[in-house]
């Protein structure tokens, strides 16, 4: 038998169905990272991230005061690529923002943040927030680094 009812010839068109579809799936993941951005808001009783675009629901993480060990700006390594960017640890892993930005405004954005914790709310006005967004938003260059979703 010769022609589209062979065996032989159902093969490659399932092969290349198969790298088409891994094609595409790997350029909407490109484009939808591409996309999303990172608002950050401190205040002294923690830190809330929002993360955002056009092709992603809104996914906001709250980390309390108390469970945020350190911030820092630092060399990181995430699966798919690598730079200075701000590493924010907490009790259930760290999180990578900022990659790609200059060594002042991450700089910039880090002491914001510490500031923003340190300071008491006095008691009779309300805790001020702080957002983190200067001439450019903080982009993220990689993934939650360790631990799961974590909602306060």
């Amino acid at each position: 038998m010769f022609g589209l009812q062979s065996a032989a010839s159902q093969v490659p068109i399932l092969v290349s169905t198969l790298f088409v579809v891994c094609g595409a799936a790997f350029w909407w993941w490109v484009a939808r990272e591409a996309t999303s951005r990172w608002s950050i808001s401190a205040s002294s009783r923690g830190i809330e991230l929002t993360r955002y675009g056009p092709w992603r629901g809104r996914k906001v993480m709250r980390l309390p005061a108390s469970r945020i060990q350190d911030i820092d700006v630092r060399d990181a390594r995430t699966k798919v690529s690598r730079g200075r960017g701000l590493v924010i640890e907490h009790d259930k892993g760290r999180e990578l923002l900022g990659l790609d930005l200059s060594k002042e405004e991450l700089e910039w954005a880090g002491t914001v943040l510490r500031r923003a914790l340190a300071t008491r709310a006095s008691p009779a006005s309300s805790p001020k927030a702080v957002t983190a967004s200067r001439s450019c938003p903080l982009r993220t260059g990689g993934h939650r680094q360790e631990g799961g979703d974590s909602r306060e």
